[in-house]
């Protein structure tokens, strides 16, 4: 079970595009990711530094404009 966990990961991995963060002035960092080979799903993950680490306070998805 462990290996077959690992190979999905892997391969989520290589579908997965994390692009550059944007930090703004009010302590939250905006994020964008991309999923998918050939039919792309674009998100964006509101995110904000806790003590503990990063909460994600929000996802959204981003829809393509003609």
């Amino acid at each position: 079970m462990i290996r077959k966990l690992r190979h999905q990961e892997d391969r989520t991995s290589k579908l997965m595009v994390i692009h550059p963060a944007l930090a703004l002035s009010n302590g939250i960092t905006l994020v964008t990711a991309s999923f998918g080979k050939q039919d792309k799903t674009d998100i964006v993950l509101f995110l904000k530094l806790e003590h503990d680490g990063w909460k994600i306070i929000k996802v959204d998805d981003v829809l393509p404009y003609p």
